[in-house]
């Protein structure tokens, strides 16, 4: 009897330790004999150097919504901005928003809960997924390099999202778009967007689109050397 009374001890025990886990956000998996602890909130990105969010010592940068609790320090949000600048332009508001937002939700003191994988790969919601698509897609992304675009080859959002969703409640889902940047949209794919550095007499937002020499597309590449 008394070894019964021990072993109902320690079942109660693990079972108020897994409510608790899972009330705050854990997903909670068996693996063979082993309680596995999934992503939680409160807790920073699988390949971020810091395990838990703080109070940042220097005012953010960039990513500004995360100043009060952050995974990121002042030099983090810097090298993504340097990142989001290099990849789209600002005069493209609604797909640099889009873009801008996902690459800060690095930042998120909930990052793990939308971040897996040793790279720290970002799971969308399909909602914002294939919103971010239809906003971004047609327009010239990569600045001042050749450019590619997300709708390469005619993919379709369907087909673009696979393997980027997470499941309900563990995928990011940032503000939708109300509208679509129709100046920064190059159908056809053969433009990039013209630089303040390389239109230093303009002084409008407005993105202009240059037209240009465009090479093989990668679908293109492979059927040649087939």
């Amino acid at each position: 009897m008394r070894n019964v009374r021990v072993m109902m001890m320690v079942l109660v025990v693990i079972v108020v330790l897994v409510w608790g886990r899972c009330a705050s956000g854990a997903v909670t998996t068996v693996s063979g004999n082993k309680l596995v602890i999934g992503p939680t909130r409160n807790k920073c990105a699988p390949d971020n150097p810091r395990q838990e969010p703080v109070k940042p010592k220097e005012e953010l940068v960039y990513c500004k919504e995360y100043t009060d609790f952050s995974c990121c320090d002042r030099e983090l949000t810097r090298d993504i901005k340097r990142a989001v600048h290099a990849l789209v332009d600002q005069s493209c508001p609604n797909c640099y928003a889009m873009i801008r937002e996902y690459k800060c939700a690095e930042c998120s003191p909930d990052a793990s809960m939308f971040h897996e994988g040793d790279n720290s790969q970002i799971r969308f919601c399909p909602e914002y997924c294939h919103a971010l698509f239809e906003t971004c897609k047609d327009i010239p992304l990569s600045i001042g390099n050749d450019p590619f675009y997300l709708n390469e080859d005619g993919i379709t959002a369907l087909q673009w999202c696979r393997g980027k969703l997470g499941n309900p409640g563990y995928c990011f889902k940032g503000d939708l778009p109300q509208s679509i940047d129709s100046e920064c949209k190059c159908p056809n794919h053969d433009c990039h967007v013209i630089t303040q550095s390389e239109d230093a007499t303009s002084s409008s937002s407005t993105p202009k689109l240059k037209k240009r020499k465009r090479g093989p597309t990668i679908a293109q590449v492979v059927a040649t050397n087939r």
